[in-house]
């Protein structure tokens, strides 16, 4: 008994020496979320931004030839998401390595 007394009382104080480190994360979580989201949202209008650029240029008469030849997606119908916006970007960056690839 004396035994399981001294094993149950270990594991006690071992989980009581994790808490003020749990503690102290948990404090600091609610700043990193926020520091995380204002992040994302600055990295999403510069791809916002981004993608717009890339609109007005793949509608260009220049590069509608080149655009229809390599399969480039439809870049008027604007993206309603941040993540229909990054599968968006990533069909252009696809689009426009094609034809900077072609001949």
């Amino acid at each position: 008994m004396n035994a399981d007394n001294a094993a149950l009382s270990k594991r006690n104080n071992a989980l009581n020496a994790k808490i003020p480190a749990y503690n102290d994360a948990a404090t600091k979580l609610p700043g990193q979320v926020k520091d995380a989201y204002n992040a994302y949202n600055s990295s999403l209008k510069k791809e916002a931004a981004w993608l717009d650029q890339a609109r007005g240029q793949m509608t260009s008469d220049a590069f509608k030839a080149y655009g229809a030849k390599a399969g480039c997606p439809d870049v008027n119908k604007p993206a309603k998401t941040a993540e229909a916006m990054i599968q968006m970007t990533d069909n252009v960056i696809t689009c426009l390595k094609k034809v900077s690839t072609s001949s």
